[in-house]
């Protein structure tokens, strides 16, 4: 626990003083350790003998007591041993402290050395990786290229083919297509030639027919006409037979009435 606080105080830069006990009137002696941390991770120290960075307690109003003076004498040498030995003590315990803080400071040291090897091995070792990815993607990325060229060159290529392909495929089925209309329009030609023809010779025929279905309509009247004169001398032929018949039944009827009279008149007389 002690070694604990001391090098607390140490690091957060603290003065330390010892002072042996002595008599109120007596100046002690005082030991400053200073403590300074160096940049490399190292600790630095420096013992100084100085005077007290405190003041002593106010003397107390005492009235002096009447002692012998080799009783004093005797007590003031006591108190100056007492005080060197524990100075001494002091000095020894710092000592064994200072010598431990070396021996931490340098293992601090020596792991620092060791993270920092490590740390630079790492670092080297990313280092080439890295290089070595850079490298390993470079060279993908060049193979890549000259793929996409090649794929590009073909495309091109293939497109040209197709591009050719299609315009002559084009141009004949233009010519094709314009041979085709030329056909199609001297098929119409002929087709409103032959249908002019057909034209006109549908209009002589319905004329012929025409003047036909007149000389047969009029020969039909004709007929008709003769038709009705026969058959009105036939009804008056009939009329003139059946006043002929009717007439020869008068008569007839007339002279057997003559005759049935006669007969009668013939009777009764």
């Amino acid at each position: 626990m002690i070694f604990t606080a001391f090098s607390g105080l140490v690091q957060q830069g603290l003065c330390i003083c010892c002072r042996a006990p002595g008599r109120a009137g007596n100046q002690p002696r005082a030991v400053e350790i200073r403590a300074q941390e160096t940049s490399k991770g190292g600790v630095k120290y420096e013992a100084i003998l100085a005077e007290p960075a405190i003041q002593s307690p106010p003397k107390r109003n005492t009235s002096p007591l009447r002692t012998p003076k080799a009783t004093v004498e005797e007590k003031l040498k006591a108190a100056e041993e007492r005080r060197l030995s524990y100075e001494a003590n002091k000095m020894a315990q710092l000592a064994a402290q200072m010598e431990k803080i070396e021996i931490i400071a340098k293992k601090r040291e020596e792991e620092v050395s060791k993270r920092k090897e490590a740390l630079d091995k790492k670092i080297e070792s990313a280092v080439e990786k890295r290089d070595a990815h850079i490298s390993s993607v470079k060279g993908k990325a060049k193979e890549q290229t000259v793929k996409v060229e090649l794929l590009a060159k073909k495309i091109d290529e293939e497109a040209s083919k197709k591009k050719e392909a299609l315009e002559k495929k084009i141009e004949s089925h233009v010519e094709k297509r314009e041979a085709h209309i030329n056909s199609v329009k001297e098929k119409v030609k002929d087709h409103l030639k032959k249908g002019e023809e057909t034209r006109q010779n549908l209009d002589k025929q319905a004329e012929e027919i025409n003047q036909a279905l007149q000389e047969s309509l009029k020969k039909a009247a004709e007929q008709r006409e003769d038709n009705i004169k026969k058959m009105l001398e036939r009804l008056q032929e009939r009329d003139r037979r059946a006043e002929l018949v009717r007439q020869n039944k008068e008569r007839l009827s007339s002279s057997f009435s003559e005759s049935q009279q006669e007969s009668e008149t013939a009777s009764s007389g």
